[in-house]
C-alpha cells in the first residue's frame, strides 16, 4: 500500500501531472494532500485504477470501501 503523496514522490509526479492522470485539477490534488478536502468515492476508484492499484480506494476512503 502506498499513500497518495508517496506514490507521487516515487513516480516523480507533480500535483498537476497527477491531476491530469486522474482527470481532476491541481487544486483538488493539493487540497487532498493537505487534508482540506475529502476524496470522493468515485475519485478514489479512479485513483486506484490510474495508479494500477498502488494506491487503494479502501485506503483513501475506508469509510466507503472497508
Amino acid at each position: 500500500m502506498e499513500t497518495l503523496h508517496a506514490f507521487m514522490k516515487t513516480n516523480n509526479l507533480t500535483q498537476q501531472a497527477f491531476a491530469e492522470l486522474v482527470g481532476t485539477t491541481q487544486g483538488s490534488v493539493s487540497n487532498w494532500l493537505i487534508g482540506r478536502a475529502r476524496i470522493s468515492a468515485e475519485t478514489a476508484r479512479q485513483i486506484e485504477r490510474a495508479t494500477d492499484g498502488a494506491v487503494k480506494a479502501a485506503d483513501l476512503r475506508p469509510d466507503v470501501f472497508a
